[in-house]
């Protein structure tokens, strides 16, 4: 279960949060390829100095964010980049339903004669 944990503020009026503590995110490693290659998604940096989440644009293609701890986001932001790491694990959760599937249909040997 990912945790994300921030600290509410207002700066000149504006409505802000601030990422004190991000627990419980699936290393890269331990993540389907298959979930590696699409969008949405949300996983550890390479440098592992941090979180990116990736999405959709509406022309088809797709954008990213960092997500770290110390990061301040205006709430509108926030809440826009939550929904899209609520979207990635729902698809992750899609992926390894699947994978399940899979595992049990998807095995023995095959002989092919040419």
């Amino acid at each position: 279960m990912l945790t994300i944990t921030t600290r509410k503020f207002v700066e000149q009026g504006e409505k802000k949060r601030e990422i004190t503590g991000i627990k419980g995110c699936i290393p890269r490693e331990e993540l389907p390829t298959v979930y590696l290659r699409d969008v949405p998604r949300f996983a550890e940096k390479w440098s592992k100095a941090g979180y990116n989440v990736y999405f959709p644009t509406s022309s088809g293609g797709y954008t990213g964010d960092n997500v770290q701890i110390g990061q301040i986001y205006e709430e509108e932001r926030f809440q826009f980049l939550l929904l899209q790491i609520k979207r990635a694990g729902d698809r992750l959760h899609a992926i390894r339903v699947e994978e399940k599937k899979l595992k049990g249909t998807w095995k023995g040997t095959e002989t092919f004669v040419i």
